[in-house]
């Protein structure tokens, strides 16, 4: 049954009139609707829509919904419908912290709105798909996608929507540190809201901007927008940004030096807290700012008031972040007023939070790792299931009218229901066998280039290093079962079979180093390092000599490991291209970031080429750098003997940040 222009009229009246009702009378009432709408465009939207409603409250429900109405539209042929219905699910998946799903659905929405010229869900769609990859680090991807809608709104003038791409683009900027790109795009942000009326709740972007200025040291500038948001902030009763903004500016203050004002600043957020904005997490920031205030200007009772207030709103919370700082804090007051035994309890503390920190985000790193396949697979078999129900589903409508026409015309109409209904389920099977052939298909391809992936790999190993290893052994083997020899020769055979299974062993033990060194996993960076030279210098090929200092830090495993990685790979490739017989390595840990050095005695080698070159070594190098958000440095010439290599790894502060988005967009 097609669709009319009046069916149309009537259904988004009817929506109109559902949404002014509250979320589960809207989902209850777009289910009825669904559940009496004939199986077809008008179905899916509703069932769309019901999933809408539900996205935060029943996530899991609201995803199969989704899936329902999507499988009706895959029926009737609605491309918009299903586009509308893939932008959905793609944000519901990003809700759920599925951000690989989430992209996946998304750019399936925005190719199918360029597939039918709908501009707006392309636009939707890839500003959604830029806030998707910022959430899993991709800033370069985000960029690039921001830019692209940002493109099309400016052809289309939506100055409210560029408005909000433009927020988004800067917040990217933001987490990638680069704040004086995040300033430019703000700054436009603001330019489009300020035009519009009533401003656009554009004092959120002044305190954004704020923030920036305070990172880049331009205080005063700092200064002017943290105020601008406070006036735009008390016009709207906003009181949580009102109380931020109080708090930002009390920082600064601090920062700068000046404790009455910062003093006075902090106290005004207290208030806000106190009387309008009752938050336990934001005030625990404020808190912790004010226990540092009072220490510096030597009250250390209010500070300890404070702090002590801040760790009963960690346990209420059960915060272990809040309850972290509060005993870094509690120990400074303690040296403050000189209870060193209490001042160290205090930092056991704070040493024995910050560990368990670690070991849960480390725990739930490789539970993301672990469940990324496992999730791709659940959505296709969930997207397989409710499509059979769907078509179940609309096999019983079309034998329920056929069993309302038996009353009219009983004779007539049996030999024509069991004809259809012969016909239905014959037709049912093949689909059902068709799709359980291409999902198994599917299934075996990818197990199939996995295993073939590692198979090549460890081949590769074992037969160019072992092959011939086993096979010398298995003619000294044979060569002692043959004719009678004698003492001597016998001797001689047993010792080289015995030197063949000790090279054998040692090839075994290298394999397995160069897959993941077990001293790094155990004792850390710098004993596997030295294990690695160690093995390097045992060639007589090269000599490499380590110095480091301050470097007793126990990095996370994925620094451990990306560091390594990236030693490995330079000495592997200074030796390759520079021909040196000679390399100094320096590790040196400094407060803000870790500084590797390589200098070799080789005769220099084009940069251009080995960064252009066919192997992955530069690729490698850039990928765990990028991971590290580090950088790298080289002073080469071809034919200039000498050659540095220097590469920069911040160490990012463990503190409070506000990482907040603009709400998802909707078609």
């Amino acid at each position: 049954m097609k669709n009319t222009p009046l069916r149309h009229i009537w259904l988004v009246w009817l929506l109109a009139l559902v949404r002014i009702l509250p979320a589960q009378a809207q989902a209850d009432s777009l289910l009825q609707l669904a559940a009496s709408t004939p199986y077809d465009t008008a179905s899916a939207i509703a069932y769309g829509e019901a999933a809408w409603v539900l996205k935060y409250q029943f996530q899991d429900s609201a995803m199969n919904l989704c899936r329902t109405g999507l499988a009706i539209a895959e029926t009737t042929g609605s491309k918009s419908t299903i586009a509308e219905l893939d932008s959905k699910l793609g944000v519901m998946h990003w809700i759920a912290g599925r951000f690989d799903s989430a992209e996946h659905y998304l750019v399936q929405s925005r190719d199918l709105y360029r597939e039918i010229n709908l501009d707006r869900g392309v636009v939707v769609a890839t500003i959604n798909l830029g806030l998707v990859v910022q959430n899993i680090g991709a800033y370069d991807r985000s960029i690039a996608y921001f830019q692209e809608g940002i493109e099309a709104l400016q052809q289309n003038m939506d100055s409210a929507f560029l408005a909000s791409a433009y927020t988004n683009m800067g917040n990217t900027y933001f987490y990638m540190e680069d704040y004086l790109q995040a300033i430019r795009v703000y700054k436009r942000a603001v330019a489009i809201k300020e035009a519009l009326p009533g401003h656009m709740v554009v004092y959120k972007t002044y305190m954004n901007l704020g923030i920036m200025y305070q990172r880049t040291d331009n205080i005063d500038s700092s200064y002017m927008y943290y105020f601008k948001a406070i006036e735009g902030a008390k016009e709207q009763n906003d009181w949580k940004s009102l109380a931020l903004s109080y708090l930002n500016i009390g920082t600064v203050y601090h920062q700068e030096g000046d404790l009455e004002e910062a003093g006075a600043y902090y106290h005004k957020s207290l208030q806000v807290f106190d009387s309008e904005y009752d938050n336990d997490y934001d005030r625990s920031i404020l808190y912790s700012s004010m226990a540092q205030y009072y220490l510096d200007v030597n009250q250390p009772d209010s500070a300890r008031q404070v702090i002590e207030t801040n760790l009963e709103i960690g346990e209420r919370l059960n915060n272990a972040h809040v309850r972290r700082d509060a005993f870094e804090k509690l120990n400074l007051y303690y040296v403050a007023v000189g209870d060193y035994r209490r001042a160290h309890a205090a930092l056991q503390d704070f040493v024995t939070l910050k560990d368990s920190i670690f070991n849960i985000e480390k725990a739930e790193t490789i539970e993301e790792m672990e469940t990324r396949f496992e999730t791709k697979q659940k959505d296709q078999q969930i997207a397989f299931l409710n499509q059979e129900n769907a078509l179940q589903t609309a096999s019983l409508q079309r034998n329920s009218l056929l069993i309302g026409g038996l009353l009219l015309l009983l004779a007539l109409v049996v030999i024509i229901f069991y004809f259809l209904r012969y016909r239905s389920r014959q037709q049912h099977q093949r689909v059902l066998q068709a799709q359980k052939i291409r999902m198994r298909e599917v299934q075996m391809k990818a197990v199939i280039d996995s295993q073939e992936q590692e198979r090549k790999r460890f081949a590769t190993d074992l037969h160019d290093g072992m092959g011939q290893l086993i096979s010398a052994l298995q003619l000294n083997i044979r060569a002692i079962n043959e004719k009678p020899k004698d003492a001597e020769q016998q001797n001689a055979l047993y010792e080289n079979s015995t030197q063949l299974l000790d090279d054998i062993h040692t090839e075994i033990r290298n394999i397995a180093f160069n897959l993941m060194p077990q001293t790094l996993m155990r004792e850390g960076l710098v004993p596997a390092v030295q294990e690695l030279l160690q093995r390097i210098n045992r060639t007589g090929q090269i000599k490499v000599h380590l110095s480091e200092a301050d470097m007793a830090v126990d990095f996370p495993d994925v620094v451990a490991v990306s560091l390594y990685r990236i030693i490995q790979e330079l000495l592997s490739n200074l030796v390759k291209y520079s021909q040196a017989t000679t390399v100094y390595l320096n590790l040196m840990g400094h407060d803000d970031e870790l500084v590797i050095t390589l200098e070799d005695d080789g005769m220099g080698f084009d940069l251009a080429k080995f960064q252009a070159g066919p192997g992955n070594g530069w690729r490698n190098i850039q990928t765990r750098l990028n991971l590290l958000k580090g950088s790298i440095e080289f002073d080469t010439q071809e034919g200039r003997k000498g050659t540095s290599v220097m590469v920069h790894v911040p160490r990012t502060d463990v503190g409070v940040a506000q990482r907040s988005t603009e709400e998802a967009f909707e078609a």
